[in-house]
């Protein structure tokens, strides 16, 4: 390569060092400078729609119902893992149950696996009219995107 180099005139040496830079140049944006402007584009875009977002939530919390302090609390008869189980076989759940822990006399953990957020979210609305509070919720997506492996912790009261 240095050998064909050195056979070229002063002129074609210049002109070939300016290409080489040119195309270093270039080498530079279209590797490093135009994918940072892209993806922080795109990160500003996620801001705006993140900031656009939260508005419209503060906006609607307004709109919620508020707590009822003074309504009576709803009371069942039995054991929470009867209640609980009763609930899960009148929603049909079964197949969706890994696990029923009881923690405490007024709390329990119960454990679904590949079951839908919508129907998670019912059984949930259904415990809740019934005097229990959700404690801790855990939800991670499962294989099928419709689909969630929940563990959540529920008990008594408020």
């Amino acid at each position: 390569m240095m050998e064909r180099l050195s056979s070229y005139s002063a002129r074609e040496k210049m002109v070939f060092g300016f290409a080489l830079i040119a195309l270093l140049g270039v080498a530079v944006h279209a590797l490093l400078v135009e994918p940072y402007t892209q993806r922080l584009s795109t990160l500003q875009n996620d801001l705006e729609q993140g900031r656009a977002d939260l508005s419209w939530m503060e906006s609607v919390v307004s709109q919620l119902p508020a707590k009822r302090l003074s309504a009576a609390k709803p009371v069942f008869s039995g054991s929470l893992a009867n209640l609980i189980d009763s609930e899960v076989r009148e929603l049909e759940l079964k197949p969706y149950l890994a696990q029923i822990t009881p923690i405490s006399n007024d709390e329990i953990r119960i454990r679904y696996s590949a079951i839908s957020f919508n129907r998670l979210i019912e059984f949930i609305a259904r415990v809740n009219d019934k005097g229990l509070t959700v404690k801790d919720l855990r939800i991670s997506v499962a294989t099928n995107p419709a689909e969630v492996d929940c563990s959540l912790v529920l008990v008594t009261g408020t």
